[in-house]
């Protein structure tokens, strides 16, 4: 069987170990209510990327899961370093997101 071979060294074959590693970054929600999207990042992860993926999925997920119980939940994330960035705390703020840094911050 031919290898092939991706431009950034990754086998294409699913399975197929080699020495190079593929990494993946992906985004997503869950509540006692139940799953919102799951996203897969390609792109750096900055600031405006976050607010984006905020924009584009928390938003559609926090309305599919919460349609009748509306701002009744504390929005967590683990506290990386764009998370807490002043555009993002701004977006959350003007979204009426209430988040919970100290619940964040434990590990």
């Amino acid at each position: 069987m031919a290898e092939e071979w991706e431009s950034n060294g990754a086998r294409k074959l699913a399975g197929f170990t080699g020495r190079y590693s593929v990494s993946l970054m992906g985004w997503g929600c869950v509540s006692y209510h139940g799953v919102g999207k799951l996203v897969i990042v390609d792109c750096p992860m900055k600031s405006t990327n976050y607010i984006d993926i905020l924009v584009h999925n928390y938003l559609d997920s926090v309305e599919n899961m919460f349609e009748d119980t509306k701002n009744q939940f504390i929005f967590q994330h683990d506290n990386a370093p764009v998370h807490r960035t002043r555009n993002v705390k701004t977006w959350l703020d003007e979204h009426d997101v209430e988040d919970d840094p100290v619940a964040s911050s434990v590990t």
